[in-house]
């Protein structure tokens, strides 16, 4: 069984690296609609570059070169989702010198479109979202392409679109001091070669990010990103590099299209300078990572990239510059000696405590050697070095759940709870179920998330949580932070509605302690349960502090026990499927997009 969603490149690579069950289930992320425009378009109006996948105009699309470009703008005027199948896109400038306008002039004179691979990612917030589709000079340039020194504007016709793994994302934002300049210089400059310079290569050997992509075809251009510790990307010569490739989602769109076609694109932008490297040749995936010395053990494969064509910019590409915040605690160690960690982490910790809450459900309690500060409905990263009955050649093992605690004091805490709930197939869930013993030793690799209601903004004074299944976890969170922080006065909470839609009753987690928190709410948290599993028959007649019904939670469930739904902010977490179409309901019911919370880390 496999999905209709992937070619047989990635149908090829996916069984080689033993991912096909998990591709099949992220597979209900693939679309070939954008997400509702009011959401997408809050993700677009944060962004001052886009890039773009494209390939040379070449009679054989086999041996078309493929390259790697930025579009610099501000937010909502560089790009915005005019529909759920359209994107616009109007950088400033476009000059001469620009690879993309070479690789886009010929098709664009003569009235055509062509393929293009999209690639949005918020490099502040740790979001990434990839289009894959066609490219055509929009009905707003009068038909003007060849004036570089006037607007131009594209339009994208999306063929595929996801949101992609966040993993390897370094945290960056835009130095305020240069966010109101113009978005690139009058002119740029640029130099071509076909072997990488000395300036080249201490660029590569100590870039954390680079963008990456690939062509196939028959299915299109694919835009992506790649990310890891200074020294991740190696140079074996001044025409070949290499870079591990580390666990994600098992997707392989891009090795996938390798498969299918080598060429591909690499291009490097430094966040600092503004300057620009774009590297143009083929790539192949080299799946005995032993013939690499050196490499990281996280590795699980390697990308090796042979230089054809190298265009290096002479200046800045932008006046944009970015500040690095964090790098992200998931990049495997490179050099034990670098400083690219992430401050107080990685940090050893304890497994103390195992509860079982339902069947399929146990709660794991951590202990830490000091106090780690977060907040309720954040998620934490473990690395599982040392695995009983677990084949060598899969470890380490990297796993990320959410937090299922509130820390006791605004200090933070010493302890840690994940709740896991065996997944069949699930390497690391079913471990722990069946093999975890107390004085376990892993290590935190850091704390992450946006899903809280207690940053740096005042708390809501009304919330609807929304989850599905294990989604649970980051809203009992929630709910147990609202009622530390109340100090036991109900006056001082949040008026709050759960919602939780699990297949049975007893398969509810945190069941006892839910009803326990709404009867002692004094109506303050109204609590209802949809189970999509069970007739009316087969449920409680009465439950003490909740309404539980048989259904699911859609739009007549919403109207009937939410009636003021649209005064409320939402925190909503469960399968894929489940969020997707629950924000559909939510923005037609008449929440607003900066209303509706979601977590997701799809790896």
């Amino acid at each position: 069984m496999h999905s209709p969603h992937f070619h047989p490149g990635e149908l090829h690579v996916q069984k080689l690296a033993g991912t096909q069950g998990v591709a099949i289930e992220l597979s209900a992320v693939l679309s070939s609609t954008l997400p509702p425009a009011p959401v997408f378009n809050q993700l677009l109006a944060a962004q001052n570059v886009i890039w773009l996948s494209t390939t040379t105009p070449h009679p054989d699309p086999m041996q078309a070169s493929v390259w790697v470009s930025p579009l610099f703008g501000r937010g909502s005027t560089l790009a915005s989702a005019a529909s759920n199948r359209l994107i616009h896109l109007q950088p400033p400038n476009l000059p001469d010198t620009d690879v993309l306008r070479h690789n886009l002039a010929p098709s664009f004179q003569s009235a055509s479109s062509v393929p293009v691979g999209v690639l949005v990612i918020d490099l502040e917030a740790r979001r990434r979202y990839r289009t894959n589709g066609m490219l055509s000079l929009s009905n707003r340039s009068n038909g003007n392409f060849t004036a570089s020194s006037k607007p131009i504007s594209l339009d994208v016709h999306v063929e595929e679109a996801f949101p992609n793994c966040p993993k390897y994302i370094q945290r960056r934002v835009l130095d305020p001091a240069t966010a109101q300049l113009p978005p690139a210089p009058p002119s740029i400059q640029f130099e071509s070669d076909t072997r990488l310079s000395p300036s080249d290569v201490h660029m590569l050997e100590s870039t954390d990010t680079l963008f990456f992509g690939t062509h196939n075809p028959s299915t299109g251009l694919d835009a992506n990103h790649r990310g890891g510790r200074p020294g991740f990307v190696r140079v074996l010569s001044d025409s070949q590099i290499y870079w591990p490739d580390y666990r994600g989602n098992g997707l392989f769109q891009s090795f996938g299209n390798l498969q299918q076609n080598s060429r591909a694109g690499v291009t490097l932008l430094d966040f600092e300078t503004g300057h620009l490297l774009q590297l143009s040749g083929t790539a192949s995936v080299q799946w005995d990572k032993k013939a690499y010395p050196n490499i990281e053990r996280a590795a699980e494969r390697i990308l090796s990239f042979k230089v054809l064509h190298v265009r290096r910019s002479k200046g800045p590409v932008t006046n944009y510059r970015w500040q690095l915040l964090e790098y992200s605690p998931y990049n495997p160690v490179v050099d034990p000696n670098t400083s690219s960690g992430t401050g107080e982490f990685p940090m050893p910790v304890t497994l103390v405590k195992i509860t079982k809450e339902t069947r399929d459900v146990k709660t794991f309690r951590f202990l830490a050697p000091k106090y780690i500060s977060f907040l309720p409905g954040q998620y934490a990263t473990f690395e599982f070095d040392e695995l009983p009955r677990v084949d060598h050649s899969l470890l380490p093992v990297v796993r990320t759940w959410t937090l299922s605690e509130a820390a006791n004091s605004t200090k933070g805490d010493v302890t840690l709870e994940i709740s896991v709930k065996r997944k069949s197939g699930g390497l690391m869930s079913t471990w722990l179920h069946f093999h975890a013993k107390l004085g376990m030793k892993a290590s935190l690799l850091g704390i992450d998330g946006e899903m809280t209601p207690f940053g740096n903004k005042k708390l809501a004074s009304k919330l609807l949580l929304i989850s599905g299944g294990i989604g649970i976890t980051p809203n009992m969170a929630i709910l147990r932070g609202v009622g530390a922080r109340a100090k036991g006065s109900t006056s001082t909470q949040p008026d709050i509605v759960v919602m939780h839609q699990e297949r049975y009753y007893d398969g509810i987690p945190f069941k006892k302690e839910l009803l326990r928190r709404a009867g002692a709410s004094r109506k303050r948290t109204r609590l209802y349960f949809l189970i999509s599993g069970e007739t009316t028959c087969e449920l409680p007649e009465e439950v003490d502090n909740a309404t539980v019904v048989s259904g699911r939670i859609g739009t007549c469930a919403l109207q009937k026990f939410v009636p003021d739904l649209p005064s409320r902010t939402v925190y909503l977490c469960g399968p894929i499927g489940f969020m997707e179409k629950l924000k559909i309901i939510l923005l037609d019911l008449g929440v607003s997009p900066a209303c509706i919370v979601t977590e997701e880390f799809n790896f």
